[in-house]
């Protein structure tokens, strides 16, 4: 769910509402359709892969190292690693969503992003 988290903020604004909206159930559901007419489960992950797509398409040589797909990767794998072995261990999305959520807050705080923002990242990322 994370990295589907990381596209909704860095590109898609239906897939940001799509998450807002059903996230936690279509996690607690496995995305399976909660009835025939159901069509968030499979536009969510199409949203998710074609917005991680042309996000790693053009640098599949990874020729330049500024990408979206590094968000969540700052401080979360540092945060992953302290946690090994430990009764706090952390599940890699989990680490990612914990460093999107300081790297939200820390670009309000610099004024990258407005307080209405964060709140609204910070509450997709608590789903």
């Amino acid at each position: 769910m994370a990295e589907m988290a990381k596209m909704a903020i860095m590109k898609s604004e239906e897939l940001f509402d799509l998450l807002e909206e059903h996230g936690p159930r279509l996690s607690a559901e496995k995305f399976s359709p909660s009835d025939a007419d159901d069509l968030a489960p499979g536009r969510v992950l199409q949203l998710s892969i074609e917005t991680m797509l042309e996000e790693l398409a053009p640098n599949l040589w990874e020729h330049s190292l500024d990408r979206l797909v590094d968000f969540g990767h700052c401080i979360g794998q540092d945060l992953e690693m302290a946690a090994l072995g430990t009764e706090h261990e952390l599940m890699h999305g989990e680490s990612v969503a914990c460093d999107m959520a300081f790297m939200a807050v820390l670009s309000e705080h610099l004024g990258l992003i407005s307080a209405a923002q964060l709140d609204r990242t910070l509450n997709m990322l608590r789903r």
